[in-house]
């Protein structure tokens, strides 16, 4: 729906006029505790385009990028509500909506929409005795939910004397302190961390001086200023050299190659099937090296070919075929050794190698021992309808949050929905109970007590019996399955009152916000408002923009608390060592699988293997 309030663009020689418009859905609740569910009418203010044929994806991707940020810029959550009651003076001219279905059918079945908002009532979890404050006038039964705010999860680290310490923050947690494994480097991890480098010889120099930035210092600035902290240096955030190999040293290899092919395609297997044998000449070498892989500009037509037939990633292929020899790669483009945010770049990367050379910088504080979480992802080959090929990836977590093995499997039996998401047999669903038993005893050395389930689809009865069937046989009877997907119709406005007014908060919602909508289901943010670094009475809010959305969490099996399972998937967004971000805005278990399941067709030999998820980053 939109009005008549328009500005026009041209790009590309075209005009386009764009309205103000907003996007109406259905959000529903059961309302717990209570036996008369609602029914939400959501309002999300949007964007309409003129004309409205077929306007090419870059082209929406532009307008709609700078239309949300013009809208919602410097306060989103004041803007978005300022939108919101535009919209409903206009929905609602008259207090209230009435419809008739079929409209003007004389049924009486009749629909009536009130201007009435629902309210959630957040109370913090680390403020037992916080009072909520309402206006005086203000209607208590418009407080539909109650809802708790759960504190920022926490970090292990270690200390000098190799004690447990921890923080949020997880840059200030190794400037302060160690990282959690430091006491094994020198024992049963090499007292250093190799590098080797393949690379065109005309960029040497240039990646060479980039990769020496490592060991030095960059001050933050004015960059991200409530969540960036100042690089200290490679050993001094990780209390470990760093070696970068010299370009005249047989660790550095020259990767230059002529493009000159009769198409795209030929051309990228081609630079492929170069990359390979550098890596076989690197793995070799004495040492174990994280092997870096740089891309100049002018291979940027080659790195990424999709045909009507075929689609080459380069990324994918190198990483798929450096991880079967358990080989950890680092993918640099030339536009990075440009990049102006040095200090961001520098603790992105620095991690990245801390990581690959399988360590561990901090694990997560306070997690049920003895269980395991385990994140299914799916990829199906869509290229061959007639025949579906369904590759199903399995990846185990421990208690600390520490990812361990993925394994890798073809789904031998399942069906689809309407969205072609695939859903296993009970045959497969036992063997993947058995899947997990196997893992999680092959990398801790006995089995969980209780396991824990993410996927992003509905489980169906008979992958709850076949999961359930096969983990009871072995005694392990503490089983939770559940669902986790993005719910984006539902989004709430934080608000502030006082006595006399209730109005919209400068920031977003909290990050941690949680309620029920039943006894089996709730919404949590795990993207939002979090304290600052350099103070707790100060906010941060991860990447500045827009109204963060909750996931939904659905619970199909096990008896579990509900809160405690949403306090574990907020813990695990803080698990993806590929980003030095606060956290991803899903749990590593589902992040990681899905990216893992899309790599493993170009494993020649996946069946039965294992890998460790490292070697994928």
């Amino acid at each position: 729906m939109w009005n008549n309030e328009f500005f026009s663009t041209t790009i590309d020689g075209q005009e386009y006029y764009v309205y103000n418009a907003i996007h109406l859905s259905l959000f529903f609740d059961e309302k717990i505790n209570s036996s008369n569910p609602f029914i939400y009418l959501s309002i999300n203010p949007t964007f309409y385009i003129k004309p409205d044929g077929a306007i090419p994806k870059s082209v929406r991707f532009e307008i709609g990028k700078s239309y949300h940020e013009n809208l919602l810029k410097w306060q989103p959550n004041v803007k978005f509500n300022e939108q919101i009651e535009k919209w409903k003076s206009i929905l609602f001219s008259d207090g209230k909506l009435q419809f008739e279905y079929p409209n003007d059918s004389g049924t009486g079945f009749n629909f009536t929409v009130s201007n009435d908002t629902m309210y959630v009532a957040m109370m913090k979890n680390s403020l037992p005795k916080y009072r909520l404050y309402t206006p005086n006038a203000f209607d208590l039964k418009k407080i539909i939910h109650t809802g708790i705010q759960y504190s920022e999860p926490r970090l292990d680290f270690t200390d000098n004397d190799n004690n447990i310490v921890n923080d949020f923050h997880p840059m200030r947690g190794l400037i302060n302190y160690k990282p959690y494994d430091n006491s094994l480097n020198g024992n049963v991890f090499s007292p250093e961390i190799n590098l080797a480098v393949i690379c065109p010889n005309k960029h040497n120099e240039f990646l060479y001086n980039f990769l020496n930035r490592l060991h030095r210092k960059a001050e933050a600035g004015r960059n991200n200023p409530d969540y960036l902290l100042n690089y200290p240096g490679f050993v001094q955030a990780y209390r470990i050299p760093l070696n970068i190999p010299d370009p005249t040293s047989n660790l550095w290899i020259d990767s230059s190659m002529s493009i000159n092919f009769p198409n795209a395609l030929q051309a990228a297997t081609s630079l492929a099937d170069s990359i390979k044998k550098k890596i076989d000449q690197l793995e070799d070498s004495l040492k174990k090296n994280v092997i870096i892989i740089f891309i100049p500009n002018d291979w940027s037509g080659i790195t990424d070919v999709e045909t009507e037939h075929e689609k080459f990633d380069l990324h994918d292929y190198i990483k798929a075929y450096a991880a079967q020899k358990n080989i950890a790669t680092q993918f640099i483009q030339q536009s990075t050794l440009s990049d102006s945010m040095i200090c961001q770049v520098n603790w992105w990367l620095s991690l990245s190698f801390y990581v690959k050379s399988y360590r561990t910088p901090w694990v997560l504080q306070g997690l049920q021992q003895d269980t395991a979480f385990v994140g299914i992802g799916y990829s199906v080959n869509k290229r061959k309808p007639d025949d579906k090929i369904v590759l199903g990836c399995s990846h185990i977590y421990n208690s600390l949050g520490q990812g361990l093995k993925y394994k890798l499997s073809k789904v031998d039996d399942c069906t689809f929905d309407s969205q072609n998401n695939p859903y296993l047999s009970y045959q497969d669903a036992y063997k993947f109970g058995a899947m997990i038993r196997e893992l999680f005893l092959n990398a801790m050395g006995d089995l969980p007590k209780r396991v824990v389930v993410h996927k992003r689809t509905y489980f169906k009865q008979e992958e709850i019996k076949g999961i359930v069937d096969s983990l009871g046989k072995t005694g392990i009877n503490q089983i939770d399955l559940i669902e986790i997907n993005f719910e984006p119709d539902a989004k709430f406005i934080a608000m502030s009152s006082n006595q006399q007014e209730m109005k919209a908060n400068f920031f977003p919602l909290s990050r941690g916000s949680c309620f029920l909508i039943d006894d089996y289901t709730a919404l949590l943010w795990t993207h939002g408002i979090v304290p600052s670094v350099k103070s707790e009475r100060n906010s941060y809010f991860q990447g500045g923009k827009g109204i963060p959305i909750p996931i939904k969490i659905k619970k199909h099996f096990g008896f579990t608390n509900i809160n405690t399972i949403a306090n574990e998937i907020l813990g695990l967004t803080k698990m993806n060592w590929n980003s030095f971000d606060l956290y991803s805005k899903l749990p590593a278990t589902i992040q990681t699988s899905n990216e893992i399941a899309r790599i493993g067709w170009l494993l020649s030999r996946f069946e039965g293997r294992t890998y460790d998820y490292r070697n994928f980053m």
